[in-house]
């Protein structure tokens, strides 16, 4: 019989743990400068903390505008592409001029130029991709998996849409590491090459100028199988020891490789207790 890996994590899950990893750089890079800035360094980290755990925990979500903006954006591209959208996210209106989408109450009015844009780089690409491959580490073996956005020939795309950027700022995230890595090591391909955020800066849209338009920004990097599983190894032997010290405060059990009772919801944790 089959041994199943001690732990499951995903890509987001590694994400928010870096975030939790860097919260004083983060801290020092939004309010250092302010004399008196909104919350401590400590309450900031244990606000990173809280938001690791309840993602961990699978919690309910209230709708963020931005998050709800890219996914209904990457679900115009794969429709431009042939491919299913998905709920919650439905397609109101696709003409030559706009693509109206609306997802958890919010509508998002696209320039369909824009959007043809981004399709274009992902013609014939696999979309929406699960891929899982397991990781032997230190602490324990690790099975990595999750949902890649495009995947074209030796290269993988994960689509990023925000107000503000500058190169490398999507440096610090794991999507570059864990998905190649994954669909190597499970033998879905031979050979990944290279690793792109392709980044969408978006238009603010107003009374006056609803429609967004945009910038296509390409943040790429090359793909090395080897220094992609020690870095995973080393970020998941530190998640693994967080969990273990917090293990407690975890209710869902798919983050050790278990089963939810039936009908699992998660629920937020006190911040209190992170204090």
């Amino acid at each position: 019989m089959q041994t199943r890996n001690r732990y499951c994590f995903t890509p987001s899950q590694l994400d928010a743990f870096q975030d939790y990893l860097d919260s004083d750089m983060l801290w020092e890079r939004f309010w250092g400068r302010f004399e008196s800035p909104p919350c401590s360094q400590e309450e900031y980290a244990a606000k990173c903390e809280k938001k690791l755990i309840d993602q961990i925990n699978r919690c309910p979500k209230e709708s963020i505008e931005a998050a709800d903006k890219g996914t209904a954006f990457n679900a115009v591209v794969d429709m431009l592409n042939g491919n299913p959208v998905e709920p919650p996210t439905v397609i109101l209106r696709n003409d030559d001029r706009v693509i109206v989408a609306a997802i958890n109450g919010s509508t998002f009015t696209f320039a369909t130029a824009l959007c043809k844009s981004v399709a274009g780089r992902f013609k014939g690409a696999i979309c929406q991709y699960r891929c899982e491959a397991p990781l032997h580490t230190g602490k324990g073996d690790v099975t990595i998996y999750g949902f890649l956005d495009e995947w074209v020939g030796c290269k993988i795309s994960d689509i990023k849409t925000t107000g503000q950027y500058s190169f490398g700022k999507y440096s610090r995230k794991w999507q570059c590491h864990a998905y190649p890595y994954a669909v190597v090591e499970s033998g879905d391909c031979t050979e990944i090459q290279e690793f792109e955020y392709t980044v969408v800066k978006l238009s603010k849209p107003s009374k006056k100028r609803p429609v967004m338009t945009g910038m296509i920004f390409p943040e790429s990097y090359s793909y090395n199988h080897e220094q992609s599983r020690q870095l995973l190894q080393g970020i998941c032997e530190a998640l693994i020891d967080f969990i273990e010290c917090r293990r407690h405060l975890i209710t869902d059990r798919r983050i050790f490789g278990e089963e939810n009772p039936p009908g699992y919801v998660g629920s937020p944790v006190d911040i209190a207790l992170l204090m």
